[in-house]
């Protein structure tokens, strides 16, 4: 009996073919005992059994009434071949033995998968009083499949289930699918999950059961991401926010919030402003009981950090104040308000400080950049009308003619005709430098202490520049400054 059974359990022969009683049996049996099994299917009560069975002493062999007496084949997996035999109840209750076994010890290897869990399991999907049942064992069965065995074992009957409207399958059947939403999402092969998964959520949110939509709203925040903007706007998010002040039921209403909470790091912040908002606001003037202002106030600390300040100041913060004034706030909640209003004035602060000390560091530059462009501009465009300030000391070639006039002091008349205006003009423009040093205060003292200087020193002088060609031309040099 021990040997027929390692026989069938391990597939292989324990004793290689031709093997005699009186020859190698004993030793080779003795050389594998205890028995190892490499198969990670056979439960290690049943190894048990075969090293009892398989002892070479008799008298610690187990004997056959003791095997029969074994709890080793007390699994569910060694019952699903009298699966089809039984009835619903005792169904049901094996599908659900069967489950918590598969959950709790080691992943079933894919052979046992497709060799005995699909094929019998299957076939109780389409029974309506174990189904969800059956639909249960299968996905915890396929918990630890890679993705190749998964999409070739489960796949099909779960795209068969999805591809039925959500009213037509039995409500357990339904509860289970919900239920599995996130782990249907993410082992689900990625270019078909949108056509088969994503109708099916859809249509969910149409049946108004309570039991549907509490699963709803909690696997939705797990699978927001996995559903694109536009069906988002327009199918899901409409739906939820229906449900916030359409249902009078508190824990469905904290449920919404809660779900929101969830969904809005995957919402536009229109999203936000148009439809998440004026949902909450109608549940507001609808509801103001302790519970739910906890919930408001917590989604708004979400809301907070995915909008912008403009819509910070202008209705969350208002809003939260005015909730403050609550008789029945608790002291836990009413402290919960006060922190969220705070955490919003502080990103309302940041960003200010952020925009004052890029304006302050853009203010700089964007001078400069004025400044140089009127440079340009003046310089292109000569105005003569242009009179500088009196403050201002103008340097050598850096002042345009428009900033040029003639010095108060360059004339002794008190007022200027256009003839000698314009020849000022024409003089600048040939010569701006030498207008410039006209204006220079130095100019003026030279004007009149050179005179003095050549006049002191031309008696000493006379006889050595008489004699030299460079001193007539250095006489001529002095002339030419004393008439200009």
């Amino acid at each position: 009996l021990g040997l027929l059974m390692h026989n069938l359990f391990a597939e292989r022969p324990l004793l290689p073919a031709g093997t005699t009683f009186d020859g190698g049996y004993k030793q080779q049996l003795q050389a594998a005992f205890p028995l190892r099994m490499s198969t990670s299917n056979v439960p290690p009560t049943v190894v048990e059994l075969l090293n009892g069975l398989l002892r070479m002493d008799p008298a610690q062999r187990l004997s056959i009434d003791a095997a029969r007496r074994s709890t080793a084949f007390d699994q569910p997996l060694f019952e699903l071949a009298a699966l089809l035999s039984l009835n619903a109840p005792e169904k049901l209750a094996l599908l659900q033995r069967l489950t918590q076994s598969v959950k709790s010890s080691p992943p079933l290897p894919a052979s046992v998968l497709r060799a005995r869990i699909v094929p019998t399991v299957t076939v109780e999907l389409h029974e309506p009083q174990v189904a969800g049942a059956a639909l249960a064992c299968l996905l915890a069965s396929g918990d630890g499949l890679d993705a190749a065995s998964w999409v070739e074992l489960l796949l099909p009957p779960m795209a068969s289930l999805c591809s039925q409207p959500p009213s037509a399958l039995p409500a357990p059947q339904l509860l289970v699918i919900l239920e599995n939403l996130p782990h249907l999402f993410d082992r689900w092969p990625i270019d078909s999950a949108p056509k088969e998964l994503l109708p099916f959520l859809f249509a969910a949110f149409e049946i108004n059961r309570m039991d549907c939509i509490g699963k709803l709203l909690t696997a939705l925040p797990l699978i927001a991401s996995r559903i694109p903007p536009q069906p988002m706007c327009k199918l899901v998010l409409p739906k939820v926010c229906w449900m916030l002040s359409a249902s009078a039921n508190v824990a469905v209403r904290l449920a919404v919030l809660q779900c929101l909470q969830g969904i809005i790091p995957n919402l536009s912040t229109n999203m936000c402003q148009l439809q998440v908002l004026p949902a909450v606001e109608a549940l507001l003037n609808q509801d103001k009981s302790p519970p739910v202002l906890a919930a408001v106030a917590a989604l708004y600390g979400r809301i907070a950090s995915h909008v912008g300040p403009a819509v910070i100041t202008t209705q969350l913060i208002p809003r939260l104040a005015s909730c403050l004034s609550e008789k029945d706030l608790q002291q836990e909640q009413f402290t919960m308000l006060i922190q969220v209003v705070r955490d919003m004035l502080v990103i309302v602060e940041v960003d200010f400080m952020a925009k004052q000390q890029s304006q302050q560091n853009h203010q700089p530059s964007q001078q400069s950049q004025q400044s140089q462009q009127s440079l340009r501009t003046d310089a292109s465009a000569p105005n003569p009308k242009a009179v500088p300030s009196a403050t201002e000391k103008p340097q050598l070639g850096q002042l345009p003619p428009s900033a040029i006039t003639r010095p108060a002091f360059a004339s002794t008349a008190a007022t200027t005709s256009m003839a000698d205006e314009f020849e000022f003009q024409r003089c600048f423009a040939k010569h701006p430098n030498r207008i410039i040093w006209h204006n220079c205060p130095l100019h003026h003292s030279m004007r009149i202490f050179l005179p003095l200087l050549v006049l002191l020193l031309l008696p000493s002088l006379w006889l050595p520049l008489w004699c030299s060609r460079f001193s007539i031309s250095l006489l001529q040099l002095l002339l030419r400054l004393l008439l200009r």
